[in-house]
């Protein structure tokens, strides 16, 4: 099969602040290219709903020499509000055999030198773009990376029901050379979707093919959000074990008895995890309703599994476990506080009876 036309658009996210500023993203720091909402263009508004859309901005052509050839592409970076920036490469195909399509793919998904590339190009951004940004922390630790093979012309018609005949593809979406089973053939099959006979998603954790002579940027950008989701959801389960460990380490650390019983300690210290408990979930709440499916249509079934796939509703739940030991912690640490100043001020009231029996 040759390939006449086609795309492999890689994506890098990373998680670099708690918010970003969209409003006020200096057009000046992307030489001139003013930033614009990303907005859905095929999918009915009513049937699902993007409630803050990223701000795009194209940043122009790269030309890369890195250990597997020179690549030519297309940079572009998605601003989210919840504070992650994604940065697309997008490498046009033109007349290739499948065996070379596969071939680049394979070979440009390992490579080093474009993480190393793409590093850069982010810490560049951040530079110029720091005064938008909510507090600023590292993103080595929070980064996540997806990639489409984009098969618009081709000399062999790939859909739906053809599909398991290239087993080349199959193998490439799973990273391997060598065909793959036809056990994990038919596993890859229950996450694939077609609207027409000349359209075709197919789904896998870390990459997804895409067959359509239209523009499939409604696709990308709703599996993008799916991406980003699952980013932010291990990025708030990280931050939140941190801090639960900071906050255990104080409610450990020894006081005497009198001074723990009646200082205001344990109310800061409550205090300070029920506000932890609330950003938590404004924070879980925000990220949960930011693309909002109120049909079940084609764009959303496609959105819908890929959060599955991502288990992106497992860190949601993790989150919730810490929540509620992390509640349950501090309920039991005020019952036993309550419970001694009780007994305290039970032991005053009868010295101070007794007192008063002596002196009659």
């Amino acid at each position: 099969m040759q390939i006449r036309t086609g795309e492999i658009v890689h994506m890098k996210m990373y998680d670099v602040a708690d918010e970003i500023r969209l409003d006020t993203l200096p057009p000046d720091v992307f030489a001139g290219r003013l930033p614009v909402r990303q907005s859905l263009v095929r999918v009915e508004t009513k049937s699902i709903e993007l409630v803050n859309p990223p701000v795009a901005v194209d940043l122009g052509p790269r030309a890369w020499v890195t250990s597997s050839g020179r690549i030519v592409f297309d940079l572009s970076a998605h601003f989210f509000d919840v504070g992650v920036v994604c940065l697309i490469m997008r490498v046009p195909v033109r007349n290739l055999e499948l065996s070379a399509f596969t071939e680049t793919a394979l070979s440009m998904d390992p490579d080093p030198e474009i993480d190393r590339m793409l590093d850069w190009e982010i810490e560049q951004i951040i530079h110029g773009i720091g005064a938008c940004l909510t507090r600023q922390h590292g993103f080595a630790d929070f980064q996540e990376e997806y990639t489409f093979y984009i098969l618009k012309d081709t000399d062999e018609p790939v859909s739906f029901d053809t599909f398991r005949n290239y087993p080349t593809l199959l193998s490439m979406l799973l990273g391997e050379r060598a065909p793959v089973s036809r056990q994990q053939t038919d596993m890859m099959a229950d996450n694939a979707f077609s609207f027409s006979d000349d359209e075709l998603v197919l789904l896998n954790y870390d990459n997804a093919l895409i067959v359509d002579r239209k523009e499939a940027a409604d696709i990308l950008l709703l599996l993008e959000y799916a991406v980003v989701q699952v980013l932010e959801a291990r990025y708030y389960d990280e931050t939140l074990t941190a801090k639960l460990l900071g906050l255990y380490s104080d409610m450990d650390t020894p006081m005497p008895f009198l001074t723990a019983l009646f200082s205001s300690r344990w109310s800061n210290l409550a205090r300070r995890g029920m506000k932890l408990i609330l950003e938590t979930r404004l924070m879980t709440d925000h990220l949960t309703t930011s693309v909002r499916v109120t049909e079940d249509v084609y764009y959303a079934q496609i959105y819908t599994r890929a959060l599955r796939i991502f288990r992106t509703q497992t860190w949601l739940a993790k989150i919730d476990e810490k929540l509620a030991s992390m509640k349950d912690a501090y309920e039991l640490m005020e019952n036993e506080i309550d419970s001694k100043r009780s007994t305290v001020l039970e032991w005053i009231v009868i010295i101070l009876i007794a007192m008063e029996l002596v002196r009659l």
